[in-house]
């Protein structure tokens, strides 16, 4: 997969009754008190939310195969699979799958 992912991801907005997650990259004009996810070159996966003010992180890896993004988190519960449905340098666009 291309390397234009690995970098932080910050959640823009939700489309098609919430299927379709869209973010922008932290450097765009976005919200940073919003859900962001960041991918680093060594497979590394951070999840970090933000809500009334306090921020809850989790770390995990990830992989990709094919158009498929999977995340794996020591506790499995938080494991998940998204397909990527568009990317480029400043959107991400994915559908969360499980």
């Amino acid at each position: 997969m291309d390397t234009l992912l690995n970098k932080t991801w910050v959640l823009a907005r939700k489309d098609q009754n919430d299927d379709i997650l869209i973010f922008e990259s932290k450097s765009s004009k976005v919200d940073q008190n919003k859900y962001q996810l960041v991918l680093t070159e060594n497979g590394k996966f951070i999840d970090n939310s933000v809500s009334n003010g306090h921020s809850n992180t989790i770390t995990g890896h990830y992989k990709f195969e094919g158009n498929s993004l999977y995340t794996y988190f020591e506790n499995s519960y938080y494991d998940s699979k998204f397909d990527i449905i568009y990317y480029d340098d400043n959107t991400l666009k994915l559908k969360k799958i499980y």
